[in-house]
């Protein structure tokens, strides 16, 4: 018998998975990461990557926590994994937290214009550059969010984060589209940023480039983190894990595309420089939001709101991952096992920002440099060892009984398909790509 809880709705699972695209992982990273890797060309690889590598192991990860109802890997030899993959997600978890934290200030920025719009003369939002430099503020923004989520998660999943994604996402995606509509309607998409965007020009790729597409892959996908295999194992046994694993896929391209024309529409607007800099979304949006007319400090404020929003959605999922764990290891209820992981991730995200206002100089390329490492390495390593592990250690015959519908052909195709990209194509790609920068 399963330990863990269940979705109560498919919906929620998919609202879910798409959070973990369309928070950090689209709106703040993969802008500059774009701009940083050559533009169209990039985001041509990302698209192959996200249906040729990214699905496949999207599905391997669900079949995988439907096979073992735990995101945990059995056997005293495999335990490694176990802590990496959860180190993996506190260290992405703390400073995510940190970013988050920013967004959650220019929210309160953006509201306190609001409130005093017919009591001044100019909009006044601090800069971003000024909060770096603030260890204090942004230690105390931190520990807001994850006061948020430790309260949200002590509560059993149809009652905390099922009951938030089901309501808040419907809401975050519509405000979006209409914030978007008003953005291109005051500033229509420019020939320039379509060709930017969808004009891959191969000249401008890197060594470095595959490896970096692969990694966002993951990240975007909640791949290698384990979030994919506890999502997985909330599933009903009745739901069709290639189909839903397609549709999940989709949407989180969508939404990535949604998220790279509204940054970079903005950002040119502006006349913003360095598109490749990790503050290019706050930069950018501060500068559009704070003309005069307030209508602008009002849907400034209203965006910071929803995108912290969707940042919250896609911190649960990294903390359900951790406190999952926590509780199937160390047999605790969900409140403690929520509180000791909130207060954990705390001291360390506090070390962090501490440790890099000691170097000022250095003040952004801390987190670009955990970021890099985490996301462009260590994720795609853990990603193909996790992925190893379990074509090693779940029956072939369950994986069948993943794809085969009766007996169609389609399906069977489909499955030998799958089991040789999974199994052959995938691993041999992530090694290439590892390689590549090394080697060139």
């Amino acid at each position: 018998m399963s330990s863990l809880p269940k979705w109560h709705s498919l919906r929620s699972f998919y609202f879910a998975s798409l959070s973990v695209a369309f928070g950090l992982g689209n709106f703040w990273r993969m802008p500059y990461v774009v701009a940083e890797n050559g533009g169209g060309a990039y985001l041509f690889i990302y698209l192959i990557f996200s249906f040729a590598i990214g699905l496949p192991l999207l599905i391997l990860e669900l079949s995988y926590g439907r096979f073992t109802a735990s995101n945990l890997f059995k056997g005293n030899q495999f335990k490694w994994i176990n802590w990496i993959l959860i180190g993996l997600a506190v260290f992405t978890l703390s400073y995510y937290s940190i970013v988050a934290g920013w967004v959650f200030h220019f929210s309160i920025q953006f509201l306190r214009e609001v409130l005093l719009f017919y009591f001044k003369d100019t909009v006044t939002i601090t800069e971003y550059s000024a909060l770096i430099q603030n260890p204090i503020l942004q230690i105390s923004l931190s520990a807001a969010h994850l006061a948020i989520l430790m309260l949200i998660s002590t509560k059993k999943i149809d009652k905390g984060i099922e009951k938030y994604f089901l309501y808040l996402f419907p809401f975050i995606i519509g405000t979006i589209l209409i914030l978007l509509s008003i953005i291109l309607i005051k500033s229509p998409v420019s020939s320039d940023l379509l060709k930017y965007l969808f004009y891959p020009d191969f000249t401008e790729l890197k060594a470095t480039t595959w490896l970096s597409a692969l990694g966002h892959v993951f990240f975007s996908m909640g791949i290698g983190f384990g979030v994919m295999i506890t999502y997985g194992s909330y599933l009903d046994d009745s739901v069709q894990l290639p189909v839903v694993g397609f549709k999940t896929a989709l949407g989180i391209v969508v939404l990535s595309l949604l998220s790279l024309v509204t940054v970079f529409g903005v950002s040119m607007q502006v006349g913003q420089e360095g598109l490749s800099h990790p503050s290019l979304f706050f930069t950018a949006l501060q500068k559009y939001f704070s003309y005069e007319d307030g209508s602008g400090v009002f849907l400034g404020f209203l965006f910071f709101l929803v995108f912290y929003l969707v940042s919250l959605l896609g911190s649960l999922g990294l903390f359900e991952v951790i406190i999952s764990f926590v509780s199937l290891r160390l047999k605790w209820g969900r409140i403690r096992s929520s509180l000791t992981t909130g207060w954990s991730l705390f001291i360390l995200l506090s070390f962090l920002i501490f440790i890099n206002a000691q170097f000022s100089s250095l003040q952004e390329s801390l987190l670009l440099i955990i970021d890099k490492i985490l996301i462009e390495w260590v994720l795609p390593v853990v990603g193909g060892a996790i992925s190893v592990y379990i074509l090693l250690n779940t029956p072939e015959y369950f994986f069948k009984s993943v794809f085969y519908q009766g007996e169609k052909v389609e399906s069977i195709s489909i499955f030998k398909e799958w089991l040789w990209i999974v199994k052959w194509l995938i691993p041999f790609l992530i090694i290439l790509f590892i390689l590549l920068p090394l080697i060139f």
